[in-house]
């Protein structure tokens, strides 16, 4: 199996990492507000459900691939035999695809699953980091429009770039982490929570406030006060080095336990 990447365009790139499938980093606001339920709260059999579902939907892309080229070959063969009105209709046809939204059903970091260690200094790994960066600071003004956001996704790539081909860097937390920010600033808190879980999966001794920023979302974006409460525990737990994050913690847990 390959990762294959649906890009908004309906092209199809394929990337050199085997066992999984991926779809494009482009979510809509709509898609956000349906999946947004509780993304963290799957079971412990869930890396096993989304194997499953990298093979169906590995395969629905192999289908829609092989679709949009039948639908090429036979815009030929009705040029080749004159019949002009019926390769209109195929072009018409052709041209409806290409307009049909190709959702994301998977992410880099679902794919990636919950074991990969930051372990090695990777000079490549740290390149591709560094200009990631780059970007992300010259793009946090604004992620919505024009230069910003183009500079944004491609943040977004160079930090998948990163899991994807340097899977033992000393890098991914970090890469990670940043893809959370950015998919959090967008407002797209499915992702975020996900990349936000791989970083202390991957680190159980990270320095980034991970558990906070996910008790924030749940509790101001989310409206989901149980979760919102089991993260701020665990921030409180496990990120005191955050003194400014736990005594907030620590305020609006005894303000959601007692309403004072």
């Amino acid at each position: 199996m390959t990762f294959v990447n649906i890009c908004k365009n309906g092209t199809y790139v394929v990337l050199a990492l085997a066992g999984a499938f991926l779809a494009g980093c482009e979510t809509t606001k709509t898609e956000i507000q349906l999946a947004a339920q509780n993304p963290l709260g799957w079971s412990a059999n869930s890396d096993n459900q989304r194997t499953n579902e990298a093979a169906r939907v590995e395969k629905m892309a192999q289908y829609r691939e092989n679709y949009q080229q039948q639908l090429g070959q036979l815009i030929d063969f009705y040029s080749q035999q004159g019949n002009h009105l019926k390769a209109q209709w195929a072009s018409q046809e052709l041209a409806a695809l290409k307009m049909v939204p190709k959702r994301e059903y998977l992410m880099i970091a679902e794919i990636a699953g919950p074991d990969l260690r930051p372990s090695d200094a990777i000079a490549e790994a740290d390149s591709i980091y560094n200009e990631a960066v780059v970007l992300f600071n010259s793009a946090k003004g604004s992620l919505f429009s024009g230069d910003d956001k183009a500079k944004m996704q491609r943040a977004c790539d160079l930090f998948d770039q990163i899991i994807i081909d340097y899977p033992r860097s000393d890098k991914i937390e970090d890469a990670a982490y940043m893809i959370g920010e950015i998919y959090n600033r967008k407002a797209d808190y499915y992702t975020a929570l996900i990349y936000y879980q791989r970083v202390w999966q991957w680190n159980p001794a990270t320095e980034y406030p991970v558990r906070y920023t996910v008790a924030r979302i749940y509790d101001d974006k989310l409206n989901d006060s149980i979760n919102a409460m089991k993260f701020y525990e665990l921030a409180i737990e496990l990120e005191k080095s955050h003194t400014n994050n736990v005594g907030y913690a620590q305020r609006r847990l005894k303000m959601m336990t007692t309403g004072q």
